[in-house]
C-alpha cells in the first residue's frame, strides 16, 4: 500500500517538473500553419543539362511576408589572389574559403527588405539571413590574407559566385496572395548549369512583425545520370584510365574538326 502511494506521487511531482523545464527551455519557435514543396524536387543532370527552373509554393499565416532560402552544403573552395608586379598583373596567394554553402539563393518580395554583403547579423532587426548571415560565418585564410580584406574578399566571393548564377538576391521573385484563413505564396528560381550534385533546403522564413519565424522546410536532389554519371564515377575510381579516354577523346574530337574543315575548304 506505501509502495503504490509512492509510486502515485512521485507521477504527481513530474508534472510540475515538466512544466516549469518547458517555461525555462521553450522549444524552438517555428511558424505555424506554413507549408512549402518544389516541383521538380529531383534533378537529373544529363549529358546536355542546361540547367532548369524550379517552382515553389506553400502556404503561410496571413499577413506575414515571406522569404525563401536555397541553401546548398558547405564546401571549400580555393581562389587566386591577384596582385601587381611590376607591370604586370598575375596570381600572388591562394585564398581559401570554407563555412559557406555552393549554392546560395534569398527570394523575397518587393515589401521585404533584403540583406547586402556588408550587412552584419543583427538578430534584433530579424538581419540572420542573406548575405550579411554568410558573411558572420565564412572562414577566410590564405598566405598574404588579413583581416582587413574579410570583407573584400567576401565581396569578389560573392560577385563570382552570382556570374556563375550560384548565388543570387532576387527582390520579386515570390508572389503572395490571400486565400481565407491563411496566404498562399508561390515563386521559382533557375539551377545553373554548374550546380552541384547533392541535396538543397528550400526553407521559408517568415516575417511577422518584428520576427523571423522558420517555416516547414524541403529539400530539393541534384543527381547525375547517364554519361555524366559514368564519367564522374570513372574520374573518382579510376582516375588513369579516365586521363587516358580524356586524351582519346581530345585527340578523336580535333581530328574530326580538321575533317570538317578541309571539306568546307574544298568546297570553295
Amino acid at each position: 500500500m506505501k509502495h503504490g502511494l509512492s509510486k502515485e506521487t512521485g507521477l504527481l511531482w513530474l508534472i510540475p517538473s515538466i512544466l516549469c523545464l518547458l517555461v525555462l527551455f521553450p522549444p524552438c519557435s517555428r511558424a505555424q500553419g506554413s507549408y512549402i514543396d518544389c516541383s521538380p524536387n529531383l534533378i537529373q543532370v544529363r549529358a546536355f543539362f542546361h540547367g532548369t527552373w524550379v517552382k515553389i509554393h506553400g502556404t503561410c499565416p496571413p499577413g506575414s511576408k515571406v522569404l525563401v532560402e536555397v541553401v546548398g552544403e558547405d564546401e571549400k573552395e580555393i581562389l587566386m589572389k591577384k596582385g601587381r608586379r611590376g607591370p604586370l598583373w598575375m596570381n600572388v596567394a591562394e585564398v581559401h574559403i570554407e563555412g559557406v554553402p555552393n549554392l546560395y539563393l534569398l527570394l523575397g518580395h518587393s515589401e521585404t527588405s533584403l540583406a547586402t554583403p556588408s550587412d552584419k547579423m543583427d538578430s534584433r532587426d530579424g538581419k540572420n539571413y542573406g548575405y550579411g548571415q554568410l558573411l558572420q560565418r565564412v572562414r577566410i585564410s590564405g598566405s598574404h590574407v588579413d583581416e582587413a580584406e574579410k570583407v573584400k574578399l567576401f565581396e569578389e566571393f560573392v560577385n563570382l559566385k552570382e556570374s556563375e548564377s550560384l548565388y543570387g538576391i532576387l527582390p520579386d521573385a515570390i508572389q503572395v496572395e490571400p486565400r481565407g484563413d491563411r496566404d498562399y505564396f508561390e515563386g521559382r528560381f533557375w539551377l545553373p548549369p554548374r550546380v552541384y550534385t547533392g541535396d538543397y533546403e528550400v526553407r521559408p522564413l517568415l516575417v511577422i512583425g518584428n520576427e523571423i519565424l522558420p517555416g516547414s522546410s524541403t529539400k530539393i536532389k541534384v543527381v547525375r545520370v547517364g554519361l555524366p554519371a559514368i564519367l564522374s564515377s570513372l574520374a573518382v575510381r579510376q582516375p588513369a584510365l579516365y586521363g587516358i579516354l580524356a586524351v582519346v577523346v581530345a585527340m578523336a574530337t580535333g581530328l574530326l574538326m580538321g575533317v570538317v574543315f578541309r571539306r568546307r575548304g574544298g568546297r570553295h
